[in-house]
This record gives structure tokens, C-alpha cells and sequence, in this order.
């Protein structure tokens, strides 16, 4: 093929093979319906997962470093020297 030749099938292919075609598909309502629920069933996952491993270890450490040493010290004094702990 020739470079004209190329061209003018490229020219005259390209916009055929971009032309929308009808899907002859039908999505009822159970389909919808699925998607629906998967979204906010990702979206709660997403959610878990921030609480899960993010918020709550971290709420955990500053409670810990705020009032730890202050708890620390307050159950050393109650213990008395018979006690097992």
C-alpha cells in the first residue's frame, strides 16, 4: 500500500470504528439495585477500615500518652508491698 492508500483508509476506518453502537442490553431494576448496594457496602468498608486501623489505635495511643504516666503511678501507690499483682 501506498501512503495515500494508508491514509485514506485510516481517514475513511477511524471514524467507523468510533461510531457508537446500540448495546441491545437491558439493566432492570434487580441490576441497579446490586450496584446500589455494592457502592455503599464499599463505601462502609472504607469507613471500617479508617476506624479500624487508623482512629481508634490512634485515640488509643494519646489517651495512653496523656494519662498514662499519671495511672501508672496512681496504681504503683495502691499497691501495697504483700499484694501480688
Amino acid at each position: 500500500m501506498t501512503g495515500k492508500a494508508s491514509k485514506t483508509l485510516l481517514l475513511t476506518a477511524l471514524p467507523v470504528a468510533l461510531m457508537p453502537l446500540p448495546a441491545l442490553a437491558y439493566f432492570g431494576p434487580g441490576g441497579g439495585l446490586t450496584a446500589i448496594g455494592a457502592l455503599v457496602a464499599l463505601i462502609a468498608v472504607v469507613v471500617y477500615v479508617f476506624f479500624g486501623f487508623v482512629w481508634f489505635p490512634l485515640k488509643h495511643f494519646f489517651k495512653k500518652r496523656k494519662g498514662g504516666d499519671s495511672q501508672q503511678q496512681a496504681e504503683a501507690d495502691s499497691v501495697e508491698p504483700g499484694d501480688k499483682p
